[in-house]
């Protein structure tokens, strides 16, 4: 099974061949600001599973609230976010949730820079994986969203 996603204007889409390897939402000031709201989406997926199927992708470089240089890739047309990835971060790229057409496919499993959530936010985050600011490992989280796709209840 593959999916597929796209910018806002229509110019860019984009297939993904297989799985995310996990899903998790992000409240850093970053994400809020790239998707101008009160967190992002992060769905990663192997580099190699990302295939541009029309349009033309701008890039830039930043810092991530976690102190890492990161990639921004986005629709030269419309200026949409398609994924970034971290400079050496093992080929992984990480899309922008509200870019799939079927994101309700991917709920996510934790999220992460809870410290930066908004206050409107928190109350909704009760009972769900949390980590402060960025975890030293996903491991955890890759685990857990692999459970939840095996139909798995381990926790």
């Amino acid at each position: 099974m593959s999916w597929e996603g796209g910018c806002q204007c229509g110019k860019v889409r984009y297939r993904l061949a297989n799985e995310p390897i996990v899903v998790y939402t992000c409240h850093c000031h970053a994400c809020q600001k790239q998707s101008s709201s009160g967190f992002g989406i992060s769905v990663w997926v192997a580099e190699a599973d990302f295939s541009l199927v029309r349009g033309k992708l701008g890039s830039w470089g930043t810092e991530a609230d976690s102190g890492k240089a990161k990639i921004c890739t986005f629709c030269v047309d419309c200026g949409s976010r398609i994924y970034h990835c971290g400079i050496g971060d093992a080929n992984i790229l990480s899309i922008k949730g509200g870019t799939l057409d079927r994101m309700a496919e991917f709920e996510p499993v934790a999220h992460i820079w809870i410290r930066s959530a908004q206050p409107w936010v928190r109350a909704l985050l009760e009972g769900q994986l949390q980590f402060e600011t960025q975890p030293d490992s996903f491991a955890e989280m890759i685990r857990l969203y692999r459970c939840r796709l095996s139909g798995s209840d381990q926790k």
